[in-house]
C-alpha cells in the first residue's frame, strides 16, 4: 500500500510538471508560428509555475492566439489522456487548466486576454472550463462504473452501493491498479 501511495505522489508531481511544460509549449509553438522569437522558458521543479519570454507579436490577433494557446494545448492534452485512459493525468490537467482559465489575477493569461479583447474572454473561459469539466467528469464516471463492475456482483449491488461513494475518494490509488 505504501508503494502505491508513493507512485500516486510521483504521478501527481509528474502530471503537474507535464501540465506546466505543455502549457508553456503551447505558447511557444504559437509564438514561433507568428514569427516571434522565444527567449526563455521556465518550468518550476515542483510543477506549480512556469513562464515563457518571447519577442513582441505585432499582430493583435496573433498575440491573443499566443495567450490562448497554453489553455488550448492543455485541453487537447487532456483529451489525449482521456482516450488513453490515464485518469489521474486527466484530473490534474482538467483542474489545472480550469484554474488557469478562471485566474484573472494581474499577469495571468486570462487577465491579459481580458484586457486585450474585453468581455469576449469570458466566452473563451467558459468554453475551456466546460470542455475540461466534461472530460474530467466522464473519466470519473467511467472510473466509478469500472469500480462498480469489478467489485460488486448483481446480487450485492443494492446493498453496498453507498460504498461506491467512498471509493471516489480513493480513485487515484485505484487507478494505479489497472
Amino acid at each position: 500500500m505504501a508503494i502505491k501511495f508513493f507512485i500516486v505522489i510521483f504521478a501527481l508531481w509528474l502530471s503537474n510538471i507535464l501540465f506546466v511544460s505543455i502549457h508553456e509549449m503551447g505558447h511557444g509553438i504559437m509564438t514561433a508560428a507568428f514569427g516571434g522569437k522565444i527567449c526563455n522558458i521556465y518550468v518550476n521543479p515542483l510543477g506549480l509555475d512556469g513562464s515563457i519570454t518571447h519577442t513582441v507579436i505585432p499582430d493583435a490577433l496573433g498575440a491573443n492566439i499566443v495567450l490562448s494557446a497554453g489553455l488550448g494545448i492543455t485541453t487537447l492534452a487532456l483529451m489525449v489522456f482521456y482516450y488513453l485512459k490515464l485518469d489521474l493525468f486527466v484530473y490534474v490537467m482538467a483542474i489545472r487548466t480550469i484554474e488557469c482559465a478562471i485566474n484573472l489575477n494581474p499577469g495571468s493569461d486570462m487577465y491579459t486576454l481580458m484586457n486585450s479583447i474585453g468581455s469576449n474572454a469570458f466566452v473563451i473561459m467558459a468554453l475551456i472550463v466546460v470542455i475540461n469539466a466534461y472530460f474530467a467528469g466522464q473519466a470519473f464516471y467511467n472510473r466509478c462504473n469500472t469500480i462498480e463492475r469489478d467489485i460488486f456482483d448483481d446480487r450485492a449491488k443494492d446493498m453496498v452501493k453507498p460504498a461506491l461513494f467512498l471509493s471516489i475518494f480513493l480513485t487515484p490509488l485505484i487507478s494505479i491498479k489497472r
